[in-house]
């Protein structure tokens, strides 16, 4: 079997595993309050990718985290439940507006233990208080320098493995290191020490340029061969939450929270659920006989001499983990995008919406429903 075979059964097993439950997380670097690290952020600066992650109190009253939003395909459905988190989350669960003493929140005395639940919890991972407001972070591949211990012996665990850790930074650790790098030049070329001192909003970021004299610390350039080691795929990494990760943990939740708001999330999510299974059967190059039908809220009827007009709709993009591996060409922006996807990853135009008659999925471009075949009006 070529690496090429080996690199797709290892990407199926991936999309697998993203469906069916929690991601198995790789190795990262992680820095307790009160040490440091060394490393090399191996590809530079501009390597990074951004996510918005949420922590909730699940249906099982276990904490779990669930990335909603992220800077390569946008925005979940969770995110969008939760709201706009650039602007005070407004439109979501968690929008506020002024009150006679201050901020209220529109949603909260509809269900306020729900409201508590979701949003003031007791984390004692931290010893503190926690929440599912997202919050954004990046991740980059890097060389860890320092030594690990395991069964009586010390190595270099990157050096072992010729494999890169995850080191992941929040908005504080990203602006101190943009003054190390303007300072000292791009991060590839020499190693930083990054400290952290203090607790939650007292948290303390330091990070300087490693020199001679540091402990651990190479000098110089990344060696061939470490240049050549193995990445984690950050896209990967940061790709949405799954529905089926969702309503496996969620449902109940949500269910409560579409009942405050008016909408039903959860038929939103088992709609998403059977696209991303249709497009996993597809990267397994599985025939698929029987499509799961998308979630109807309520039927809709038209006069027979008027054909329906097409409405716009705000999608959730397919899970970029389980995107179908055929390349097709966006009808927006003619980008090359996978085949299969409801939102352009590039330029974020609706690929896909649902017939008004029979509540099918067909291309926005088509002016007839393949599968009913009603005809369509440009709006």
């Amino acid at each position: 079997m070529d690496n090429q075979q080996d690199r797709f059964a290892d990407e199926a097993n991936r999309i697998n595993d993203s469906l069916s439950g929690e991601r198995e997380y790789p190795s990262e670097i992680k820095t307790p309050s009160g040490t440091s690290n060394v490393l090399r952020l191996i590809d530079g600066s501009g390597s990074f990718r951004k996510y918005w992650i949420s922590w909730f109190i699940c249906d099982d009253d276990r904490i779990r985290p669930f990335i909603v939003k992220n800077g390569t395909t946008g925005e979940s459905v969770l995110s969008r439940m939760l709201g706009d988190s650039d602007n005070f989350y407004r439109g979501g669960y968690l929008d506020s507006k002024k009150g006679q003493f201050g901020k209220v929140y529109i949603y909260q005395q509809r269900d306020p233990e729900l409201f508590k639940r979701t949003t003031e919890y007791w984390n004692p991972s931290y010893n503190g208080t926690g929440s599912c407001r997202p919050k954004l972070e990046y991740v980059f591949n890097a060389l860890h320098r320092n030594p690990e211990t395991a069964e009586g012996r010390t190595f270099n665990w990157c050096s072992e493995n010729k494999h890169t850790k995850l080191i992941r930074f929040g908005q504080k650790a990203i602006k101190a290191l943009k003054v190390v790098r303007d300072n000292c030049g791009e991060f590839s070329s020499y190693d930083i020490i990054f400290s952290k001192q203090g607790q939650g909003s007292e948290t303390f970021f330091s990070v300087m340029k490693g020199d001679i004299g540091t402990q651990h610390n190479v000098v110089g350039p990344a060696s061939e061969t470490e240049s050549s080691y193995e990445r984690y795929d950050l896209d990967y990494i940061t790709s949405l939450s799954s529905a089926n990760y969702v309503l496996k943990n969620l449902r109940n939740q949500l269910d409560r929270i579409g009942a405050v708001m008016g909408y039903n999330f959860v038929a939103e999510l088992e709609q998403q659920q059977g696209i991303e299974q249709e497009a996993y059967e597809k990267a397994k190059g599985i025939q698929v006989d029987q499509k799961v039908p998308p979630i109807v809220t309520a039927a809709q009827s038209y006069p027979a001499n008027q054909p329906p007009v097409r409405q716009a709709v705000v999608r959730t993009p397919v899970n970029a983990a389980v995107a179908s591996a055929n390349m097709i060409e966006c009808g927006h922006c003619h980008g090359k995008i996978p085949d299969g996807a409801v939102i352009c990853p590039l330029c974020n135009g609706v690929l896909l919406s649902d017939c008004d008659i029979c509540h099918k999925p067909f291309s926005v471009f088509a002016n007839s429903c393949p599968a009913c075949g009603q005809i369509y009006k440009t709006a």
